[in-house]
């Protein structure tokens, strides 16, 4: 259940932006290519 509230909130915050809308691959790589990103997915693999 609490997974389905913190959905909730997401898309009602994002609602009082102009919507969700989908990254661009760009976006997506940039977001990929982040140091963080590295490791947060360096420790995934461990």
């Amino acid at each position: 259940m609490q997974l389905t509230e913190e959905s909730a909130k997401v898309f009602a915050i994002s609602q009082l932006f102009g919507g969700a809308r989908h990254l661009t691959e760009e976006e997506c790589e940039a977001l990929r290519n982040l140091s963080s990103e590295k490791f947060r997915s360096k420790l995934l693999k461990e």
